[in-house]
């Protein structure tokens, strides 16, 4: 049987990236003042599987996990950040959510009740401007939508946002990581 880690750890699809698009990012549409960002030095994978070992190396039934069905070879070429959504939604999120449904389970044995899920950003709470909801959301399921959302995302593509960029020397760069 295969465990969670194994099931996680899956290779991502490979995709051709040559045609995404350059461009700068959008501004946000908020007033946020960012008072900086730091290293997250903790967030390992041995950290995690100090944490989460025993759940990431249970043995799980072939049956409970679901397998994202193949994609077209034409939809791997990617061009802007819709068709690497659509990849994250067709393939990735499959996966992710899955895994996250398997380990509620095994977490409520650990007196852990956390419903929750990796879902698109429409299905999460909205700010005072529906312009701020994010790409993606990591909701808590209780009632229905719009859903507490505990992990916001953003999709971006590699042409236009890395984390290098935040200690690049040029300036340009620097501004578009901030974005």
């Amino acid at each position: 049987m295969p465990t969670l880690l194994e099931y996680l750890t899956r290779p991502n699809l490979e995709v051709n990236r040559t045609n995404l698009q350059p461009g700068s990012n959008s501004f946000s549409v908020g007033s946020y003042e960012v008072e900086g960002v730091q290293p997250w030095a903790d967030f390992t994978l041995e950290k995690a599987l100090d944490c989460f070992g025993d759940i990431l190396r249970a043995d799980i039934p072939s049956d409970q996990l679901h397998l994202p069905a193949p994609i077209s070879q034409h939809y791997l070429n990617l061009t802007d950040e819709s068709s690497v959504d659509a990849i994250l939604k067709k393939h990735n999120h499959v996966t992710v959510d899955c895994s996250l449904q398997l380990a509620q389970s095994r977490l409520e044995g650990r007196g852990l009740h956390l419903p929750m899920s990796w879902s698109w950003g429409s299905l999460s709470h909205v700010e005072e401007d529906p312009r701020l909801r994010p790409d993606w959301a990591g909701t808590i399921h209780s009632g229905s939508p719009p859903y507490e959302n505990r992990v916001p995302g953003d999709t971006k593509q590699s042409k236009k946002w890395r984390s290098t960029m935040k200690d690049s020397t040029s300036g340009s760069d620097q501004e578009e990581y901030w974005k």
